[in-house]
């Protein structure tokens, strides 16, 4: 329809009439520029003044929080189709392989769960399916996705206990070595003790005018037990200096051993580079004699080539001559 605009600042600054529509608060006419100026919403709603623009937002805003409030959550069910493409991903990602304490990052808990279920349904009606006798049942895409993810579980759970029986049997080996280096330093010294013992005995023995036969008989009789020996705090200093410095002869050894074969392999790698620039000499010579040995070949066809021409020109002129004189003769 027709008509007056009721907006105070009407776009329009003629006094032409144009289209007018009711105002949705109170049904004043308002050009529809006018009313998109004043609230920018769907075409079904017009406004002519700010105060009825207010109250259309008011409106609005309080049907979206109501709408926003009832909208349940959609909820999600795995499917045939979504347990495949699952196993897809799950293939892709490995995340069964994860460190401990990452496998959370890889996939969700409900993901993990469903997973689960999956697998072991799997594993059981496998597992019966095996000891089934008679006709082989039919293997799909599904199927084959499962079986190739149990096998790299398996694969990924062998690894992880082989890693651990290497670090355990690893550890063992150090400590029955740093054993087996203690005791080593720890008998020297009491070997030592035992030898000062020995002499200060037979000194003292020299010394009294004792004779060998009562030296024997006063000696105590060995029972087969080896008696407790005390060290002092000297004598395990030293013992742990000998082992420490064991432990330095050992390391200066295997750098030198590793020196060598270092030297050893920049003496092959040396050897072998000048091996492969003799052969690429050698090939470049051979290419270059290759060109000139044709470069020669070109230029002996060449004069061949030319003597040919002289030949046929002598020839020509032979056959001239020949011709000439035969005419002469006729005549």
């Amino acid at each position: 329809m027709m008509g007056p605009c009721a907006y105070n600042k009407c776009c329009v600054v003629t006094e032409e009439e144009m289209d007018v529509e009711s105002c949705s608060v109170c049904g004043n006419s308002v050009h529809h520029m006018c009313s998109n100026e004043l609230h920018e919403g769907g075409l079904s709603v017009r406004v002519c003044s700010m105060q009825c623009a207010v109250q259309v937002a008011d409106k609005c805003s309080v049907v979206d929080s109501g709408s926003s409030r009832k909208s349940p959550k959609k909820k999600f069910y795995f499917t045939p189709k979504a347990d495949l493409a699952l196993l897809r991903e799950i293939l892709n990602v490995r995340p069964f392989v994860a460190e401990h304490g990452k496998k959370g990052e890889k996939m969700t808990s409900t993901v993990k769960d469903h997973f689960v279920l999956l697998v072991d349904d799997f594993e059981k009606t496998d597992a019966a399916s095996r000891r089934k006798s008679g006709v082989a049942e039919d293997f799909d895409i599904y199927h084959q996705l499962l079986t190739d993810i149990t096998c790299q579980i398996k694969d990924g759970k062998a690894t992880k206990h082989a890693k651990k029986d290497e670090k355990k049997a690893k550890a063992d080996r150090l400590e029955t070595l740093g054993e087996k280096f203690r005791d080593e330093a720890c008998r020297r010294p009491s070997k030592r003790m035992k030898q000062n013992i020995d002499s200060d005995e037979s000194a003292s023995e020299d010394l009294n005018g004792h004779s060998k036969s009562k030296a024997n008989n006063d000696k105590p009789v060995n029972s087969g037990k080896t008696l407790p020996v005390t060290l002092t705090t000297t004598q395990v200093n030293s013992a742990i200096a000998e082992y420490l410095e064991y432990q330095m002869r050992t390391h200066e050894e295997m750098q030198k051993v590793k020196q060598k074969e270092i030297e050893l392999e920049a003496h092959k790698a040396a050897k072998e580079e000048d091996r492969w620039h003799r052969d690429f000499e050698l090939r470049q010579a051979q290419i270059d004699l290759a060109d000139r040995k044709g470069a020669a070949e070109v230029a002996l066809r060449r004069e061949e080539m030319q003597l040919r021409r002289e030949e046929l020109k002598l020839l020509n002129l032979q056959m001239e001559y020949i011709s000439r004189r035969a005419g002469l003769d006729n005549k």
